[in-house]
C-alpha cells in the first residue's frame, strides 16, 4: 500500500508522540528509582511493555481531532498552509498532556497516584510560585523543558518535509477508512468487549509497578466522567444497613464529666507519617516534641488517615468527610449541601471560631471551605502581620505562623474552637536558612523540615502553656496524610498511618479506652461534637471517647481498605474482597473469610448514596 507524503508525514507524528510517551516513561522510572530499582528486571519490563499499550491508547483517543483536520486539509494545495497547520493543531493537543506527564514523575510522589481531571485544582496552586520551585526543583524541570523542547522541535522538523498534495481517490479514502477502523479500536484498547480502563493497569502487587505502567494522559481522558463513586447497593433493608455502620456499634461514652465548656484546638501536621515518629517505631524519629507529648496524651498508635491529599485530610478532619472517590470533595459539587455543620455546632454553644492556615489565601479552598461549614474567622498569608517570614512558595514558616496562631488564640472570646494547619514540611521543604542547620538530615529529604515543623509544634506550647485559657484546652493533633516511609518492614498501611493524640492540660487521668483499636480522621469530629454533648449524625464514624470495637476505612488510586484490631479487608474492585493480616510485611497473604464484609460493605453503600441520592451527606 502506497501512502502520499501527507499520509506519511502525518503517521510519522504519531510514532513520534509514541516515542516521546516511552522516553517520559524513563524519565519516570530514573526519577522514583528510590521505588524502583529494587523490583525485580522482569517485572519492571513487564511493566514498561504494558506501558506501551496503556500510551496507544492515550495517543489514539488524542489523535481523533487531528486525523479529521487531516482529512479536511489534505486536498489544501498549499504545502506551507497544510505544513503550519497541522503542526500547529497536533502541538496544542498533545503538549499540554506531555506537560501532565512530566510534572507527575515528581507529583507522584507526593500524591501517591497518577493525574486525574480531578487533579486540575494544583495548578491554581502554582499561581506566582514559578521562582520558588525552580529554586528547589530545577533538576527536574531543567529536564522536562528539554524533553518538550526536544519535542517540539522534532514536530517541526517531521512537517518540513514537502507535502505534495494528494489525489484523494477511492484507495486514498479506503485508506483513511481503515485508519479510522483503526483508530477506533485502538482508543479502546483491542476488542475486548469494554474499552480499557484505569483498573487494567492494576496488574501488580507494588503500586509503583502500575503507576509506570501507566500514563497521565490515560489517567487523565479517562477520569473526565468519574465525578460520583461507584454506585454500591448490599443491603435493601435500611435496619440491616444501620447495625452495621460505626456509629451504631455499642459502646459507652468514656468521656469524663466537664465542669465548664472547655476551648478545642485542632491541629493538623503537614505529611506527618507515624513513621517519622520514634519510641513508637523502635528508632530515634525525627519528632522529639510529639514523642515526648504522647506520654502525657491520650495517643492512638494505630490511627489512620482517610486521605492520601491535603485537600482531602482538611475534609475528613474538619468535615468528617473520608476520600473514598477520586475528586476532592472540597473541590466537588457536593460541598456545600452535604456536610453537617461543625461551626454550626459551635456556634450553638456560643463558641468562637477560626480557622489558620499559614498558605496564600484561596490555597485548596480551604478558606471558603471553612466559612461552608460555619468556622467564621480564617487567618491566612493575608492576615499574618510579618510579609518577612513569608517562605516564598506556600506561605509563612511553621514557627513564626504557629507564634501568631498563640496570640491570637489569648486574643478570642471563651470558649473557643480553632484548626490549625501546617505547611513547612510539604515539598519542598523551606525552612528559615538562619535555622536550618539546627535540624538533622534524614534519608528522606523530608524529614529535615519534619524536624523543624515539630519544633515549631514544640514552642506554640511552650507559648500557650503560660496563658490562661491553656488549662480549659483540649488539643487534638493529627496530620493530614502519611507520606513516604523510610522504615524497614513497611507495608501498604504505612501509606495512611499518622499520630492522632489528644492532650487535654487541665485533665488529671485519661479515660480507659482501648488505643489500640484503629481509629481514623473521621473519628475527630464525632469526638468534638461529644464534648459540645450534642449527637453525632456521622455514621461512617465513632467518638474516640466511645468504648468497642473500631474499625476504619480508606482508599488508594481505587483500592479499598477497612481494618479493624488485627485484621484487614482489602478490595481492588475487580476480585472478591479479600482478608490480610494487619502487620504481614506486604498485604498479600490474602484469604476469602472476609471477617467483616458486612460492615465494609455498609460503609461504601452510606458512603456512595449520598451522592447518587442527593442526601444531606450522612443524614440517617
Amino acid at each position: 500500500m502506497k501512502f502520499t507524503v501527507r499520509e506519511r508525514i502525518f503517521y510519522q507524528s504519531w510514532l513520534i508522540i509514541w516515542g516521546f510517551y516511552a522516553l517520559d516513561r524513563c524519565l519516570f522510572l530514573v526519577w522514583n528509582r528510590d521505588h524502583l530499582w529494587q523490583l525485580p528486571l522482569p517485572e519492571l519490563a513487564q511493566a514498561f511493555l504494558l506501558g506501551l499499550r496503556f500510551d496507544f491508547v492515550a495517543l489514539s483517543l488524542l489523535s481523533f481531532l487531528p486525523f479529521l483536520f487531516f482529512l479536511v486539509l489534505s486536498g489544501i494545495r498549499s504545502d506551507k498552509v497544510y505544513r503550519n497547520t497541522m503542526l500547529l493543531i497536533v502541538w496544542i493537543i498533545q503538549f499540554p498532556f506531555l506537560v501532565f506527564n512530566l510534572i507527575d514523575n515528581e507529583y507522584i510522589r507526593f500524591s501517591g497516584r497518577r493525574l486525574t481531571s480531578q487533579s486540575f485544582f494544583i495548578l491554581g496552586e502554582l499561581s506566582g510560585k514559578a521562582q520558588g520551585f525552580l529554586e528547589t526543583q530545577g533538576l527536574v524541570i531543567a529536564l522536562s523543558g528539554s524533553i518538550l523542547i526536544l519535542f517540539s522541535f522534532a514536530l517541526f522538523k517531521n512537517y518540513q518535509t514537502a507535502s505534495l498534495v494528494a489525489k484523494r481517490s477511492w484507495p486514498w479514502w479506503l485508506r483513511q477508512t481503515l485508519v479510522l477502523v483503526f483508530l477506533l479500536i485502538a482508543s479502546r484498547g483491542g476488542l475486548q468487549k469494554k474499552p480499557i480502563n484505569l483498573a487494567e493497569a492494576k496488574v501488580f502487587p507494588n503500586s509503583w509497578l502500575n503507576h509506570l505502567a501507566l500514563n497521565s494522559t490515560f489517567t487523565i481522558l479517562k477520569t473526565f466522567k468519574e465525578n460520583k463513586p461507584p454506585r454500591y447497593v448490599y443491603f435493601q433493608d435500611r435496619q440491616e444497613l444501620e447495625k452495621n455502620l460505626s456509629e451504631n456499634f455499642p459502646g459507652v461514652s468514656l468521656l469524663p464529666k466537664l465542669i465548664q465548656k472547655p476551648n478545642v484546638v485542632i491541629i493538623v501536621m503537614e505529611s506527618f507519617a507515624r513513621n517519622y515518629m520514634g519510641e513508637i517505631n523502635g528508632v530515634k524519629g525525627f519528632t522529639p516534641f510529639l514523642d515526648q507529648l504522647t506520654k502525657k496524651s491520650l495517643f492512638f498508635p494505630n490511627a489512620f488517615a482517610n486521605s492520601r491529599r491535603s485537600i482531602e485530610g482538611i475534609a475528613a478532619v474538619f468535615a468528617g468527610v473520608p476520600a473514598l472517590m477520586e475528586q476532592p470533595f472540597i473541590t466537588s459539587s457536593y460541598d456545600s449541601e452535604k456536610v453537617a455543620s461543625v461551626g454550626a455546632a459551635f456556634a450553638k454553644k456560643n463558641y468562637d471560631t477560626s480557622f489558620f492556615h499559614g498558605g496564600n489565601n484561596g490555597t485548596m479552598h480551604f478558606d471558603s471551605f471553612m466559612n461552608s461549614i460555619g468556622i467564621k474567622k480564617y487567618f491566612g498569608v493575608n492576615e499574618f502581620p510579618d510579609k518577612k517570614a513569608n517562605d516564598g512558595i506556600w506561605g509563612i514558616y511553621d514557627q513564626p505562623m504557629f507564634q501568631f496562631f498563640a496570640e491570637k488564640l489569648s486574643e478570642f472570646p471563651k470558649p473557643f474552637f480553632a484548626g490549625f494547619f501546617s505547611i513547612s514540611s510539604h515539598e519542598p521543604y523551606l525552612i528559615p536558612k538562619e535555622v536550618r542547620a539546627n535540624f538533622p538530615d534524614g534519608p528522606l529529604p523530608i524529614l529535615k523540615a519534619i524536624a523543624y515543623a515539630d519544633d515549631s509544634l514544640k514552642k506554640f506550647f511552650e507559648t500557650a502553656q503560660n496563658q490562661s485559657w491553656y488549662e480549659n484546652t483540649i488539643f487534638i493533633i493529627t496530620a493530614d496524610h502519611s507520606f513516604e516511609s523510610y522504615l524497614p518492614n513497611s507495608n501498604e498501611l504505612d501509606l495512611f498511618r499518622i499520630p492522632l493524640l489528644i492532650y487535654a492540660p487541665g485533665w488529671k487521668t485519661y479515660p480507659k479506652v482501648d488505643i489500640l483499636q484503629p481509629v481514623q480522621q473521621i473519628d475527630i469530629l464525632p469526638t468534638v461534637l461529644e464534648i459540645l454533648e450534642e449527637k453525632n449524625p456521622f455514621p461512617l464514624s465513632r467518638s474516640l471517647f466511645r468504648k468497642g470495637e473500631r474499625t476504619a476505612i480508606f482508599w488508594d488510586d481505587g483500592n479499598y481498605y477497612f481494618v479493624s484490631k488485627g485484621k484487614g479487608l482489602f478490595w481492588d474492585r475487580k476480585n472478591e474482597i479479600q482478608e490480610f493480616e494487619m502487620n504481614s510485611p506486604a498485604i498479600k497473604s490474602k484469604n476469602q473469610n472476609k471477617f467483616k464484609a458486612d460492615q465494609f460493605k455498609a460503609h461504601l453503600q452510606r458512603f456512595s448514596e449520598t451522592f447518587w441520592d442527593q442526601k444531606i451527606y450522612y443524614q440517617k
